[in-house]
């Protein structure tokens, strides 16, 4: 599954990535090729508005013969050329030197009507090539009723030549393009997949040590029932049984709880309270199940906070028991609650034999137990679901530990 999810990221990675830069280069292509035409366009309108007043002068000292110059149609550079129509008759033209190329481009300027200041694309063959000409035409209307018509050419080759290069390099970079959204979705594939990957796992080993968790406590019970058929009236018997079933029902809370926060249904009830008040609540709560245990409060004044007094308890029972839990007989916990202008800081500390710095940054991963047995009485959820109502506070929590114990640090905003 886990494969099929990373090619499918990486198709559409590719696809995404390639249709960027595809459009992107398509836009660049589109902008130069507009540019470019746009350039020859007005340079032809300069230069046929410069033809139209010599057209004027010449009309004047106009000769009984047309006057031709012939020119070199050298496809490989921009350059423009002229033709003079009066009153139909040619009379002054630079003409190409390729004579098939000369003929066919005069009759199609003196047969063809054309409009006045239109650019048109002429495609004609000469003898060996074809030529490719921006025409722009200009109709001159004399006072004794006589048309003088001249027409501007430039010569358009060079242009063709330069899309088709720009084509040419277009599949280049298509397929560079390609290429490169290939590499850089598979990157992005490959590291959206490590997060997937990971929350993968975690759910398979989530319902692997839930699953286990929940054997246990049904497989003690199926033994209890059976020792009640012999024994009906074994008191210590039927307490045990009650143990697993809330055992078993404590697990089902937390799962139940941590699934709430995964899935985001669980709302935040908050209101202003005293931190110290909820403190001694749960300390008292704790103190009556373990009588063998000393907790102090150290003394402080009151510290209002404005959050979830109902999981601010949660949170605080959570870390007083998981001290009395990992804490040899002599236990002495200490519980510190602090606050500065933004922040309530509550710190929590045992006298045990501390957690292994190699454990530290699993503690609060679901299920997880430094011994990793299955006899302690325990769920391995409880710190999970300590930071999890910590960061639905948006504040932080830390561990520091030795030899000599360990300080659970709770940062907390104020409001």
């Amino acid at each position: 599954m886990i494969d099929k999810i990373k090619r499918t990221l990486i198709i559409k990675y590719t696809l995404i990535i390639a249709a960027i830069l595809l459009s992107g280069f398509m836009a660049s292509y589109l902008t130069y090729r507009h540019n470019l035409v746009r350039f020859l366009e007005e340079n032809l309108t300069d230069y046929l508005a410069d033809e139209v007043w010599e057209a004027k002068d010449y009309v004047i000292t106009q000769k009984s013969a047309p006057t031709i110059h012939l020119i070199n149609n050298n496809n490989k550079i921009i350059h423009n050329f002229t033709y003079w129509f009066f009153d139909k008759h040619l009379t002054y033209a630079e003409v190409p030197e390729d004579q098939v190329l000369a003929g066919r481009l005069l009759t199609r300027l003196s047969e063809e009507p054309w409009d006045e200041l239109k650019t048109y694309h002429l495609k004609l063959r000469g003898e060996k090539k074809k030529s490719h000409f921006l025409m722009m035409k200009k109709d001159l209307h004399l006072r004794d009723g006589r048309l003088l018509e001249v027409f501007a050419l430039s010569n358009y080759k060079p242009i063709i030549k330069s899309f088709r290069r720009y084509a040419h390099i277009a599949v280049y970079v298509i397929a560079a393009s390609l290429i490169l959204a290939y590499l850089l979705g598979n990157l992005l594939a490959s590291r959206s997949m490590k997060y997937i990957k990971t929350s993968y796992e975690k759910q398979k080993q989530f319902v692997s040590n839930a699953t286990h968790e929940l054997r246990t406590p049904l497989s003690i019970l199926l033994s209890y029932a059976e020792l009640l058929e012999y024994k009906a009236q074994d008191h210590e018997l039927q307490q045990n049984i009650k143990d697993e079933i809330l055992h078993m029902n404590d697990l089902i809370e937390n799962l139940l709880c941590l699934a709430r926060y995964d899935n985001n249904t669980i709302s935040l009830h908050a209101k202003k309270f005293d931190l110290i008040s909820e403190a001694r609540k749960a300390i008292n709560h704790i103190s009556e199940l373990s009588p063998n245990a000393t907790i102090k409060l150290e003394d402080s004044s009151n510290i209002n906070i404005y959050a979830d007094q109902g999981m601010i308890y949660q949170l605080l029972y959570i870390l007083l028991d998981n001290a009395i839990k990992y804490t040899p007989k002599k236990k002495k916990i200490i519980v510190k609650i602090s606050s500065d202008s933004h922040n309530a800081q509550i710190v929590v500390s045992d006298n045990g034999s501390g957690i292994a710095s190699q454990d530290l940054k699993h503690i609060f991963d679901r299920f997880w137990r430094g011994d990793k047995s299955r006899h302690q009485k325990g769920l391995g959820l409880g710190l999970s679901l300590a930071s999890e109502i910590v960061k639905l506070h948006k504040g932080k929590i830390t561990v520091e530990s030795s030899s000599k114990g360990s300080d659970f640090i709770i940062t907390l905003p104020l409001e």
